[in-house]
């Protein structure tokens, strides 16, 4: 399992990129991604709303 941390809000640009790599990750490896909240819980990564895999194997994001 992959876990991601730093979720600032004030840094959006980054924020935007680890939510790919985590979208790659789950839709194209298969790799559980987890990411840590300030609270210490883990939460399980649900790709982005348009988020799919093709048949073809690569991905694509809608909208």
């Amino acid at each position: 399992m992959l876990v991601t941390v730093g979720h600032g809000a004030a840094d959006r640009a980054r924020l935007g990129e680890l939510l790919v790599g985590a979208d790659v990750a789950v839709l194209g490896r298969g790799v559980p991604v987890a990411h840590l909240m300030p609270d210490g819980r883990l939460t399980p990564h649900r790709p982005a709303e348009g988020a799919r895999r093709l048949p073809d194997g690569h991905l694509l994001w809608d909208g």
